[in-house]
């Protein structure tokens, strides 16, 4: 048995905050809905035929009350926007995102168009955001974007896309910038006659992408006078080689004195061994069993003798695992009875 005492550095426990003298406000008291947008209006600027247009706008509830997005419609059949996950209704300080995508395929030129955002509660309210586009139909991006779905951390995965132009015979792709230090990208010409350019699109992930989802843009830098750079979207999702199913573990309700024993999963792609698991108040009540040997999946017993004082119940562990510098968490929580 390992007895956890060691304390950890201050500020790696995470405190609960309670609603009460946080600022939050009711929404008659700003301007509802505006304040909930991150952004209120969004330049697409040019986009090539065929690319996917997109963009996600987040929107937090700062109020008090529950807020409910009763319908999100379009000024345009040029423009398609959507609650992510379907979220409507959003409780105080959550949040969401508002997906806004342009048609590439259907339709070109300049658009001009807005995206309403209607809310039937805690007051009806619709906020209007004005969109802008220019669709080039001289530049066709197969596919509409480097779509890497689901990559194992770690890993490197690239994929190719097929850059067309129809236009100027001198046209060229000068360099492709990327925002994302974890992205490279690398336009090279395969093709050049009578006003048609061709060029493959090679967009690289490194090792280095973090675990979670990605969505960023790498930007076709051209000799165009008038548009120089043209977007293409880069998105996919990082899934840790690493993991605990059950990052947050509950401990139910304990009477003073009681002892509990709840297990933790660690899973992972390839055999791991526990070195340590530490918790970050100095309390001498939670106690563990690490397993010696490397597997694929781990269940760790935490024990617990509940304090005497009631109240809630709340602890945060750090967890090493070997061969990793980075440390991995949980937390349990519980609620002590009265005596």
């Amino acid at each position: 048995m390992v007895n956890m005492k060691r304390q950890i550095m201050p500020g790696i426990c995470l405190l609960s905050v309670f609603l009460s003298g946080t600022g939050i406000v009711h929404a008659q008291d700003l301007k509802f809905p505006q304040d909930m947008f991150a952004a209120q209006s969004h330049d697409f600027n040019y986009v090539a035929a065929g690319s996917d247009a997109s963009v996600r706008i987040k929107i937090e509830n700062k109020y008090v009350q529950d807020v409910a997005i009763a319908s999100v419609t379009t000024s345009c059949g040029c423009t398609i926007a959507k609650m992510v996950d379907n979220k409507l209704v959003l409780k105080s300080r959550e949040t969401a995102e508002l997906e806004i995508s342009i048609d590439t395929v259907r339709h070109n030129g300049e658009k001009n168009t807005h995206v309403s955002v209607t809310f039937n509660s805690p007051q009806f309210a619709t906020m209007i955001i004005p969109i802008h586009v220019y669709i080039r139909r001289d530049i066709v991006v197969t596919p509409g974007a480097a779509n890497f779905m689901t990559i194992d951390q770690g890993a490197e995965k690239s994929q190719k896309l097929n850059i067309q132009y129809a236009g100027r015979a001198d046209w060229r792709i000068t360099g492709v910038e990327s925002t994302d230090p974890n992205i490279t990208a690398v336009a090279l010409e395969t093709n050049r006659a009578a006003g048609n350019v061709t060029y493959d699109l090679n967009v690289a992930i490194k090792p280095s992408m973090p675990v979670g989802n990605f969505r960023t843009q790498v930007y076709l830098l051209t000799d165009d006078l008038k548009s120089p750079k043209v977007p293409v979207l880069v998105e996919g999702k990082v899934d840790p080689d690493v993991y605990i199913t059950n990052p947050t573990v509950s401990l139910g309700m304990l009477a003073p004195g009681e002892k509990k024993t709840v297990s933790v999963i660690v899973r992972s792609k390839k055999p791991i061994t526990i070195q340590g698991i530490e918790c970050a108040s100095n309390r001498e009540i939670f106690k563990t069993l690490i397993p010696k040997e490397a597997k694929l999946i781990h269940v760790i017993p935490i024990t617990v003798v509940a304090p005497a004082d009631a109240g809630a119940l709340q602890e945060e562990f750090t967890m090493k695992v070997s061969g990793r510098e980075e440390y991995m968490t949980f937390k349990a929580y519980g609620q002590i009875t009265g005596k």
